[in-house]
């Protein structure tokens, strides 16, 4: 995709190392995670991969875009508690959108103590741990502004390389990485972004582009980044859209809201990274159970879940329907209160060996 190359191709040049160098691991504050996320009436298996995910990627990079484009009143979220099934889908601006997910994205950064650097394109840069409690005023003096710019994504990038580069043996040395996420609902207003994004190709990065628009245009904008590039990257819709997405390949699963915040975070796991790619293997499914469920709650379901797929299906029923295990959540696709997996679509899928395995 053609896109305008400053004079001599060159980009802004990137700010000066942080004040503070950044610590490449750090003790994850597992009971502050805990605690933010049972409020936000996570599962307890969802909880235990948000800590994970801490773990192996310690510093996260959000880049917000701030644009003018922005205020576009064709964005969506979801209000009233969605996690507890209570939840209200609302029209609001693209900047309300984003908002959304900040919001809930900082709050989980500060509970866990963890490195995120969240970036707004044309404001202020706020650093976890380092900015608190200073960053949460900022959060909200800079999210209740009206936004406006262009969108400096490849400088945005640049200065995440520069940030980066000198950390990148001791992360590969630990088996870690560092997770960018990308909010914006546009193209690149700097330069040449393929361009500013190919040192990330030498860097232990995964990279999650959350797109707060549906246009085609950009869409197939951030398809052709992606191609373009040899980078661990994943493009992400609204929850209602990826919902409808998985619902098509793995209708047997309510698709609610804190999967997708924790797809936006920067949890990689295969089984739901493929979920709107491919119908999942009764093998996959029965792991994407046990990892919504959690290792005490999994360990009541049947062992030979391969033989007996009614059996398996009822169990998770009765799993995902009990008050005191996990209770029900809010459905994006239906917009009321659902359980996370419907045991009869289970079995019409996997009654019969159904489901493709791809490793």
């Amino acid at each position: 995709m053609a896109v305008a190359v400053p004079v001599g191709g060159a980009f802004p040049p990137a700010p000066p190392a942080a004040s503070a160098p950044l610590a490449t691991s750090a003790p994850v504050n597992e009971a502050g995670v805990r605690t933010y996320l049972q409020s936000q009436h996570f599962p307890a298996g969802l909880i235990d991969q948000a800590i994970a995910s801490i773990d192996k990627y310690p510093l996260r990079f959000f880049v917000l875009d701030d644009s003018g484009s922005m205020m576009t009143n064709d964005g969506n979220k979801i209000v009233g508690g969605s996690s507890a099934g209570l939840g209200v889908h609302r029209a609001c601006t693209r900047w309300e959108e984003l908002g959304a997910g900040v919001r809930f994205h900082s709050g989980l950064a500060k509970a866990a103590g963890c490195h995120a650097q969240f970036m707004f394109l044309n404001g202020p840069s706020i650093n976890y741990p380092e900015d608190l409690p200073r960053g949460a005023q900022l959060f909200e003096t800079t999210l209740s502004a009206s936004p406006g710019g262009g969108t400096p994504l490849c400088h945005a990038i640049s200065r995440i390389v520069h940030d980066l580069t000198p950390l990148a043996p001791s992360l590969k040395a630990s088996g870690k990485k560092a997770v960018i996420i990308i909010i914006t609902d546009g193209e690149a207003s700097d330069g040449n972004l393929v361009q500013a994004m190919a040192p990330l190709q030498g860097l232990p990065v995964w990279v999650v582009v959350r797109l707060v628009t549906n246009e085609d245009k950009i869409v197939n904008y951030w398809n052709s980044v992606d191609a373009e590039l040899e980078l661990d990257l994943e493009v992400l819709d609204d929850v209602a859209s990826e919902a409808d997405e998985v619902h098509a390949k793995n209708p047997w699963l309510n698709y609610g809201e804190p999967i997708h915040r924790m797809r936006e975070w920067g949890m990689h796991v295969k089984e739901v990274d493929m979920l709107d790619e491919a119908v999942l293997s009764l093998e996959q499914t029965k792991n994407l159970v046990a990892l919504l469920a959690g290792a005490k709650l999994s360990s009541t379901l049947p062992v030979n879940y391969n033989e007996d797929v009614s059996r398996f299906a009822n169990a998770c029923k009765k799993l995902f329907s009990a008050p005191d295990k996990i209770p029900p959540i809010h459905n994006p696709r239906t917009k009321r209160k659902d359980v996370w997996i419907n045991a009869s679509e289970l079995k019409r899928i996997h009654g019969k060996g159904g489901g493709c395995s791809i490793m």
